[in-house]
């Protein structure tokens, strides 16, 4: 006996697939999420994508203050990839008294951050140069 799944199976698999896609997240990603503010630091370590250890530390209270307003005027449209997280060239680990409060990584033409999952966001040329500005080096090279 030959099996040939019904009509009603095959348009019900058709339409899980496409309900697989959400329009409110783009093409790249899989959910569209608004993501906490980073809290106050008085630390930010400055680390090369894929390295655990920081080669920079700003501690100067101003930098801090304006590089964690630049992250949090970014609540809105992160989302996870389908592809998978980008690795981003440089990550901002932000820490209060010692305890890590949240990071914030850039990459060419994202953004990134870790909150229960890895999000990213596209970024402007505009948007990453404001970022060089704030913390006084080219954070693409």
């Amino acid at each position: 006996m030959k099996y040939s799944p019904s009509p009603v199976i095959a348009i019900l698999i058709l339409a899980t697939i496409a309900g697989c896609g959400d329009s409110t997240s783009g093409s790249t990603g899989v959910i569209d999420r608004i993501l906490p503010p980073i809290g106050e630091a008085d630390l930010i370590e400055v680390r090369h994508g894929g390295k655990l250890e920081p080669f920079l530390q700003i501690a100067e209270p101003s930098t801090i203050e304006e590089l964690r307003r630049f992250v949090n005027s970014y609540p809105a449209g992160w989302s996870v990839p389908f592809t998978g997280p980008p690795v981003g060239q440089l990550y901002f680990d932000f820490y209060s008294q010692g305890k890590f409060v949240g990071n914030f990584y850039v990459g060419r033409g994202f953004f990134g951050r870790d909150d229960e999952d890895f999000y990213s966001r596209s970024a402007s040329d505009d948007e990453t140069a404001k970022l060089t500005s704030i913390v006084g080096f080219d954070v693409l090279e």
